[in-house]
């Protein structure tokens, strides 16, 4: 197998796994059984200019488990437009101590 066709494999492989996640995301919440599963798959979607992986991200940050949340505000962070600044303004006012520290670093 030449170099080419392992990158390619690759490459459509990638492609899978992040249209999977997508998927799973848009489907009610962030993949995975664990909150170790979910954190990683919350920095998965901290892609600068992704705007809409912003709804899924604030909502992690409000119903799931601290390491949850950390990780999908600061992905909320790496989005970086004002769409997700402004998220990150509706996080800094929650009632829940986490979400304002986290906006607050």
């Amino acid at each position: 197998m030449g170099l080419n066709t392992k990158c390619h494999r690759f490459a459509v492989l990638a492609l899978i796994s992040v249209s999977a996640l997508l998927l799973s995301a848009c489907q009610g919440g962030l993949p995975g059984g664990t909150p170790d599963e979910r954190a990683v798959a919350a920095a998965q979607l901290g892609v600068p200019g992704a705007n809409e992986n912003i709804e899924i991200l604030l909502s992690a940050a409000f119903e799931d488990q601290e390491l949850v949340q950390v990780q999908s505000l600061t992905s909320l962070g790496r989005v970086g437009t004002a769409e997700a600044v402004a998220a990150l303004g509706k996080a800094a006012a929650h009632e829940s101590r986490v979400c304002r520290e986290t906006v607050a670093i």
